[in-house]
């Protein structure tokens, strides 16, 4: 699995839903689901892309089982937290402890990338 380009990919697709639900939104006036725009472009587009990046400069810290949790993380944090959002913003609060869980991962996951992050630049032998 290389990691890099799953968030490569992923952040991609993110981007486009999230671009598509703007223009929808600008077509109907309707600015409702403003939050979930936001946060699928920051942490579906912006951060996956950023994790990608970070996998493809320091390579060996994309193999191990912590990238891959943190992967697993990042997605299920997304996929929980982008569609629970906007039914709470829709007024169904049925969805709120899916939106909480969402939140959860999407915490751990980044706990998880700075552990990475500060292995991989922390040693003297890391790049300078």
């Amino acid at each position: 699995m290389n990691v890099s380009n799953w968030f490569f990919r992923l952040g991609v697709l993110a981007v486009l839903i999230g671009m598509s639900l703007g223009v929808w939104m600008g077509k109907e006036q309707n600015f409702t689901l403003s939050p979930v725009h936001a946060h699928l472009n920051l942490l579906g587009y912006v951060s996956m892309f950023l994790y990608g990046f970070f996998y493809r400069s320091f390579p060996g810290t994309g193999t191990g089982l912590l990238a891959k949790l943190h992967f697993a993380c990042a997605v299920l944090g997304v996929l929980l937290m982008i569609p629970s959002l906007a039914m709470m913003l829709l007024e169904d609060l049925r969805f709120v402890p899916v939106l909480l869980a969402g939140e959860g991962f999407a915490v751990v996951g980044m706990l998880i990338f700075a552990v990475i992050v500060f292995r991989a630049t922390g040693s003297k032998t890391a790049a300078a």
